[in-house]
């Protein structure tokens, strides 16, 4: 029966391969993985997966050449295959024509999740041109507990679909020449947006961008939205460059799994800083307080984390609670420059008294 549900999982990305096979396997299906097409086909002779979802564009063999030599060989031509593609048209047959007319004998396709490291260039160029207010992008689990369970993206009526990533951002005018400010602003970010090969949208499955913020912010609303997947929240933070997150967030998510919490009801914030020069990078985990295995999940996470993330980068600028003594042990002379420097600004120790570094 659990042969019935292997899956391979074939891309030259690795943190796409790494997202999509974390869904499945939350889904409780079990996940192959091949990083190109030659290495695709070894996985499929050696274990006969029953569903292929193949990325077009690889090295090596693409996706057209590998669904065909399957599609056509008598032993594995019954395997299911769904294209992985960047393509956003709908197919209603079970052939698919790619736009340079090469046609595949693939039984459906699914749109590529939108990269991470698009969304953040768009992110800084919006920044860096201060074009907006708040920006910020948020993973699937984030955006699905602020508009609400059940919650499907949609553009212009096609069928919705669920990215991973979504990067909000708000405009909003001035005293002076409200109208004209706001215009170009909503022309100039529509550019910089479909320059990357993104659309942006007005709204998300019928709520609308001013709603989506109200939630967000908590306006007008009994529980904050991180507190209503499980009741309670621990949030893990840091501040880093944006070479280092993707690669951050792949760390993360293995540490979760090994600590026994799902790494796919993880949430994700993150937010440029300084114009884009830094990026403030926030995991939630959401977890029931009154759940004892659940709660030292999470405690255990909130320590287990914090080697691996700064050994890749991670900065840690606001080392509270159990973070201080890691954080600052990690730097003696800041701490023996900050000890000396609270002694002469507060010689009667009235701020901080036995937190952070400044104690004993």
């Amino acid at each position: 029966m659990m042969e019935e549900k292997l899956v391979l999982v074939v891309d030259d990305d690795p943190d796409l391969v790494e997202a999509v096979s974390m869904k499945l396997e939350s889904e409780q299906y079990r996940v192959a993985k091949a990083y190109d097409g030659n290495q695709a086909w070894e996985k499929i002779k050696e274990e006969r997966p029953k569903l292929i979802i193949l990325d077009v564009m690889m090295p090596n063999k693409n996706g057209y050449q590998l669904c065909d030599e399957v599609k056509k060989d008598p032993e594995y031509k019954d395997i299911t295959i769904i294209l992985l593609t960047a393509v956003g048209e709908a197919v209603t047959t079970t052939k698919y024509m790619h736009r340079d007319g090469i046609t595949t004998l693939a039984d459906d396709f699914i749109p590529k999740p939108i990269d991470l490291d698009r969304l953040m260039d768009l992110c800084r160029q919006m920044i860096n041109s201060r074009l907006v207010d708040d920006c910020f992008i948020l993973n699937r689990e984030n955006i699905t507990n602020i508009g609400g369970k059940g919650l499907s993206f949609s553009h212009e009526g096609n069928t919705p679909f669920q990215p991973e990533w979504v990067l909000y951002y708000m405009v909003s005018g001035t005293k002076y020449f409200p109208e004209e400010k706001l215009h170009y602003q909503i022309e100039e970010t529509s550019k910089m947006a479909k320059s990357l090969g993104l659309e942006p949208i007005k709204s998300i499955n019928n709520i609308s961008a001013y709603d989506f913020s109200k939630r967000l912010y908590n306006f007008f609303y009994d529980t904050y939205w991180k507190f209503q997947p499980r009741g309670s929240c621990y949030d893990i933070f840091y501040l880093t460059t944006s070479d280092h997150i993707s690669k951050l967030n792949r760390i993360m998510r293995n540490i979760a799994a090994e600590a026994g919490y799902p790494a796919a009801d993880m949430g994700i914030y993150i937010q440029p800083q300084v114009q884009g020069v830094c990026y403030h990078c926030e995991y939630n985990l959401f977890f029931d307080s009154g759940n004892l295995k659940e709660s030292n999940t999470v405690q255990k996470l909130s320590t287990s984390a914090l080697s691996p993330l700064a050994s890749e980068g991670a900065f840690f600028s606001r080392p509270y609670g159990p973070w201080s003594d890691f954080t600052y042990n990690r730097d003696a002379q800041t701490t023996i420059n900050l000890r000396k420097i609270k002694s002469i600004f507060d010689p009667n120790n009235v701020m901080n008294p036995g937190k952070l570094c400044f104690y004993g």
